[in-house]
């Protein structure tokens, strides 16, 4: 998961595939999706790539990016087709330390009315 295009711009032609979320015409809930069901979208898009015979699927890896960093790992450690992962600023934390003060400043410091 990527953050931004220059990300994307940089990272598809070394790798070829890139999946971003939260772009595009994807259907779902973003704002609702856990952790758990983007590692059940990456694992469902690895075993896809997997049996496509224009991959080098002995080569399928991830990249995770802030919560892709805990997300990559989730799905490597259950598919045996990805041959490695990178993360790059996962979460160091516990994920209610990480998001009770992502709360309090988005939605705490609001008043009513007013638009963040």
């Amino acid at each position: 998961m990527f953050q931004s295009q220059e990300d994307l711009r940089y990272f598809s032609p070394q790798f070829g595939i890139v999946v971003r979320y939260g772009v595009g015409a994807s259907e779902g809930d973003f704002q609702a999706a856990t952790s758990a069901d983007f590692a059940t979208d990456v694992a469902t898009a690895v075993k896809f790539l997997s049996q496509r015979p224009d991959i080098r699927t002995k080569q399928i890896g991830l990249i995770g990016h802030s919560e892709g960093g805990l997300v990559a790992p989730m799905v490597a450690a259950e598919l045996p087709e990805v041959a490695f992962a990178v993360l790059l600023a996962g979460p160091g934390v516990n994920g209610e330390k990480i998001i009770a003060p992502v709360k309090a400043h988005c939605c705490g410091s609001r008043k009513p009315g007013r638009r963040a």
